[in-house]
């Protein structure tokens, strides 16, 4: 049989022997070399600062462009803010029924001097707010030269006088809308505030939502027209106005809550009242739940009333030329007397007791 011949990579002449030498020799652990260290000169180290400086240098140069690229922007929008571009040329007003259009025209104009780009959206609707019969506005941009102004009314509840004198209707939170003509199927609401703050505007809504029932009651009860003004400075002190012949009578209606009742009730008794003497002088009535209204007068309604009740009557009106009936009755007793005394004065006979009358004889015996 014949044997495998191995021939291996790199061996030669005596490559066997020298194989079975080194597997044969102890084996040795030689230490690893060390690279050596070359010392740096200042010439390398001016080398490695500036490649420093040049890796740097492009996001350096990033920054510096992105910020002369912002100055340019913010210097290019301040121009083109400013520009006749953007002038305000048209304002569109919608819904606007009883507000001045013009007015609300002129209002946003004036708060846009700088153009529509540079408007302040916020503080123009602000200034519309203001206005008369505004309750609010919302103001957008229409490019290049237009402002649009969408406004919501306020709605007239009642009409107050102002403290210079003039009628003015208000809305539900009585807020003062323009001037009002009375017709006089309209009461006149009294005690509202005039602050513009927030807690006399709370307060004002109350006054004029009690002063809304009420009218919507005395309507649908047919009072509404014996009411001239409502008195709500106080709403624990609640005050009616008569109208008509009852004008300067005042109903106190007090804090309760069931005023339209108490209202008729007043007005019930009060035209009771009028048929006394005492009632036609009746200055305001007093109501309560549950009590007997009080009626007021003036300090001397009271003693000319019973003065009036204790005078006797006047003597009726006679006719022309006869006495009253009083002095007529002694003159016809004394006219029944008189012929009764003639009578018993008169003598029984013509001729008795005069001279030369004739004598009856008399019977002798």
């Amino acid at each position: 049989m014949r044997g495998e011949n191995t021939i291996t990579r790199g061996a030669g002449r005596g490559g066997a022997a020298k194989a079975a030498r080194r597997a044969a020799a102890p084996a040795t652990q030689r230490p690893a070399p060390r690279p050596q260290q070359r010392p740096l000169t200042r010439a390398k180290n001016r080398g490695l600062s500036w490649r420093r400086v040049f890796v740097f240098l492009p996001l350096a140069l990033k920054l510096l462009v992105a910020v002369a690229f912002g100055v340019l922007a913010f210097v290019g929008y301040q121009q083109a803010a400013s520009a006749s571009f953007f002038k305000v040329r048209a304002v569109d007003v919608r819904g606007d029924r009883r507000a001045s259009r013009a007015e609300i025209a002129t209002t946003v104009e004036r708060a846009a001097p700088e153009g529509v780009w540079r408007a302040d959206l916020e503080e123009i609707s602000r200034r519309v707010r203001q206005l008369p019969w505004v309750r609010s506005a919302v103001v957008s941009r229409v490019l290049p030269g237009e402002l649009r102004v969408r406004v919501t009314e306020r709605e007239p509840r009642a009409i107050t006088r102002n403290a210079a004198g003039r009628f003015v209707w208000v809305d539900d939170e009585g807020v003062a809308l323009g001037a009002a003509n009375p017709d006089g199927q309209e009461f006149i609401l009294r005690g509202l505030e005039e602050d513009a703050d927030e807690a006399a505007r709370r307060r004002n809504s109350r006054r004029v939502a009690l002063a809304t029932e009420l009218k919507r009651d005395w309507e649908r009860t047919g009072l509404g027209g014996r009411v001239s003004e409502v008195n709500l400075e106080d709403l624990n002190d609640v005050r009616v106005q008569l109208a008509g012949e009852d004008a300067g009578v005042e109903v106190r209606l007090g804090g309760g809550v069931d005023h339209v009742k108490l209202f008729g009730d007043a007005v019930k008794v009060l035209d009771r009242e009028r048929q006394t003497p005492l009632g036609r002088q009746v200055t305001y009535i007093v109501m309560r739940p549950g009590k007997a209204p009080v009626f007021g007068h003036p300090p001397q309604a009271r003693a000319a009333a019973a003065a009036e009740a204790a005078a006797p009557p006047a003597p009726t009106a006679e006719a022309p030329g006869r006495a009253p009936a009083e002095s007529r009755a002694p003159a016809r007793r004394e006219r029944e007397v008189k012929p009764k005394r003639a009578e018993r004065e008169r003598p029984r006979d013509a001729g008795e007791g005069q001279p030369g009358a004739a004598v009856r004889p008399r019977r002798a015996g």
